[in-house]
């Protein structure tokens, strides 16, 4: 009998398709696809994540997704009915989350030492009180010609603020791109990865359990990949994104939208 894996290969390789267009398509990494097929599940975010993978490859390349997940899920069962499930490797925890508070706390009070250093040692140079015997070596500038005070509010007013827009190939100025604040909340497991304006270098994604949360930041447009859409709450500058819910569905949400 074929493992689940080779079931699901033998399926698409009748089909023609390639992994790297099912990839493209669904967005889902291929590392993560081939794993799948290989019943690598050691290299897989939890099964409910798993499912949701599966159920976008169905879709994709025609296969029934309730009845693969249900092959899926007896399959699984099966294989670590005895042995027990590696333990998930967790993106963000408490005390990571603590250990992460407490080294910012202590860089940003030696930054503020070393501050407070150079400054008063500045203003012992500009200001300050000379060492002695160094009385004679200082003279007092020697200014000629007449200086004229100007009042404070007319100093002021000549005193502006210029912003600088970048210009486009058509002479036009462009407004800079918003950055905008993104705040997801895990209610249940689920796994989230974030692309900006598409470019895949700026993957960021993280496997949240109930209770987590991540706030990242980008500008432009970006897309979001939830692996459990049941289990997110989805917050983009201050204000709640609504989305399909559905448990162990993969979604997509392009965000600004």
């Amino acid at each position: 009998m074929d493992s689940f894996g080779e079931f699901l290969r033998r399926e698409r390789e009748l089909r023609h398709i390639e992994l790297n267009e099912i990839a493209k398509i669904t967005r889902i990494k291929k590392a993560y696809l081939q794993a799948i097929e290989t019943d690598n599940y050691d290299e897989l975010p939890d099964a409910a994540f798993v499912k949701g993978f599966i159920r976008a490859y169905c879709n994709y390349i025609g296969l029934d997704p309730d009845k693969t997940v249900n092959y899926f899920q007896q399959f699984y069962d099966e294989k670590f009915k005895e042995a027990p499930q590696p333990q998930k490797k967790r993106f963000y925890n408490r005390e990571n989350r603590q250990r992460l508070f407490i080294t910012v706390v202590l860089g940003l009070a030696a930054a503020s030492v070393v501050g407070l250093a150079v400054y008063y040692s500045i203003m012992g140079s500009i200001g300050g009180t000379p060492p002695q015997g160094s009385e004679k070596e200082i003279q007092e500038p020697v200014f000629t010609g007449t200086v004229t005070e100007q009042p404070a509010k007319q100093q002021a007013a000549e005193i502006t603020t210029t912003t600088v827009l970048p210009i486009t190939s058509s002479g036009a100025f462009t407004q800079p791109a918003k950055l905008h604040t993104l705040l997801l909340k895990a209610t249940e497991d689920t796994w989230v990865r974030l692309v900006q304006n598409n470019e895949e270098g700026t993957a960021q994604e993280a496997l949240l359990n109930p209770g987590d949360a991540v706030s990242w930041k980008f500008t432009g447009t970006a897309m979001l990949i939830v692996g459990n859409a049941e289990g997110l709450n989805v917050i983009l500058d201050n204000k709640q994104v609504e989305h399909n819910r559905i448990k162990s569905e993969v979604i997509r949400l392009k965000l600004p939208h």
